[in-house]
């Protein structure tokens, strides 16, 4: 997956810098986040459901990421459960909104998960400002939204946290 990044953000970060407005007469310039989701309580499901079970989910939780993106924002798994993002989105308001829409997604497709304490599949994540022009910047978001991540699971789950949202 890193790979990908590698290969897909420079070339996504030295492209001309667009511009979108938020209200009329008020153009931002477009940031990239990165944001990493992870199902949550996955062992458990797999425990109780089985591996078929598990493989179905996988498959309609990719979808449904898929689906909730906007434009050509890019989604791909690692490991099945584990779901990287790059986000494009002006502000930190705006890409949390995102997070929470990509959220919102899977838990509306109403997964039932015996093993989880919120009884159907869910997803937290973690966000962080891809800072464009730093020597590692994929290396950098990735490894800052792997820490959200955490952060936002020890938090109870389904929680988007950020980190570096305030781009240098």
């Amino acid at each position: 997956m890193r790979s990908m990044f590698a290969a897909f953000l420079p070339s996504r970060l030295t492209r001309t810098t667009r511009t979108l407005p938020l209200r009329a007469g008020e153009p931002r310039e477009q940031l990239y986040w990165a944001m990493r989701g992870e199902i949550d309580y996955w062992r458990e499901y797999r425990d109780i459901y089985g591996e078929t079970a598990a493989a179905d989910v996988l498959r309609r939780v990719a979808l449904a990421l898929a689906q909730a993106r906007h434009g050509d924002d890019r989604v791909v798994s690692r490991d099945g459960v584990q779901f990287m993002m790059i986000i494009a989105a002006p502000s930190p308001d705006w890409v949390k909104a995102d997070a929470d829409r990509h959220r919102d997604a899977v838990e509306s497709l109403q997964i039932p998960h015996q093993g989880s304490p919120f009884g159907v599949v869910t997803i937290s994540i973690g966000l962080a400002t891809i800072v464009a022009g730093e020597r590692n910047a994929t290396a950098d978001a990735i490894a800052q939204a792997d820490a959200a991540l955490g952060r936002a699971r020890r938090a109870g789950n389904q929680v988007a946290a950020a980190t570096a949202l305030v781009p240098a």
